[in-house]
């Protein structure tokens, strides 16, 4: 009987511990359904407080939840439902609605390309390719893709239509006038410009350069020494051409006198009275 006892004892104990460890397993798995429910909550509420339009990444939420494993499915499941857009990794946004069609609009350019230099915490960043040069006059082309100079480049950004195209900047420093950074990367790259010979670039961006005050020259000068030998030779050339022979000389006394520079620029169109070595 004793032993009987003792068996049946032993067995009741075994069953109580796993009746024990059940609850324990209940409770967890009613924490763990709170704390996602309390999860989901936070992340409506923080969605909701955006304005439309408005980009936001995981931080900008705000969450008290700091899990981001369960944010990011979160944040997938109010995409997979249309709530929110995403515009790249990491990076979301509450869609506007057309007011005619009630379609989703994409985000305003401005809006997306200050947020994406907050993000890149980029010191360099201005318009450059095409479209700047289509604002200087040198080409009347434009693009749906708009080219940013900085120095932090990323991958491209797609807003509705238009591409967001990241190149590396000469310049590693904040920009206080675009205007003379990218009359320099016209030179840099004066047989890209489309509708441009280098002749007609050049002759622009010298008018360009005798229209400015002493202070931007100056400042495009010292601009200039970020950039190649070539793009300062055309430089120089620009100056000889505007009559600014003092500024002309500066830069080429930064140059090796006995390096040529291949560009296809027919110098007959000029009178430089200095050397430039350009073909």
């Amino acid at each position: 009987m004793c032993r009987l006892w003792n068996s049946w004892c032993e067995t009741l104990g075994f069953y109580k511990q796993i009746a024990i460890f059940y609850k324990k397993l209940q409770f967890l798995a009613y924490l763990l359904y709170n704390k996602r429910m309390n999860l989901t909550q936070e992340v409506q509420a923080a969605i909701n407080a955006q304005e439309d339009g408005a980009l936001f990444t995981y931080k900008d939420l705000q969450l008290s939840v700091a899990e981001d494993m369960h944010l990011a499915k979160s944040l997938s499941a109010y995409f997979r439902r249309g709530i929110i857009k995403k515009l790249t990794k990491g990076i979301y946004y509450k869609p506007k609605k057309s007011r005619l069609q009630g379609l989703d609009l994409p985000p305003e350019l401005a809006t997306v390309t200050e947020k994406l230099k907050e993000l890149q915490g980029a010191k360099a960043w201005y318009l450059t390719g095409v479209n700047a040069y289509n604002s200087l006059l040198l080409t009347f082309q434009v693009s749906t893709t708009i080219e940013i100079a900085t120095d932090k480049p990323r991958t491209p950004v797609i807003v509705g239509n238009t591409s967001l195209s990241f190149v590396k900047s000469r310049l590693p420093f904040v920009v206080e006038n675009p205007k003379l950074a990218q009359m320099l990367d016209a030179l840099q790259g004066i047989r890209s410009i489309p509708d441009s010979t280098p002749e007609q670039t050049c002759k622009r961006v010298s008018g360009l350069i005798r229209a400015l005050c002493q202070s931007e020259r100056t400042q495009l000068l010292r601009y200039a020494f970020y950039y190649s030998e070539r793009t300062r030779a055309l430089l120089g050339l620009c100056l000889d051409s505007a009559g600014l022979l003092n500024e002309a000389q500066e830069v080429k006394d930064s140059l090796n006198p006995r390096t040529p520079y291949s560009v296809g620029l027919d110098l007959q169109d000029f009178s430089p009275s200095l050397r430039w070595n350009i073909r």
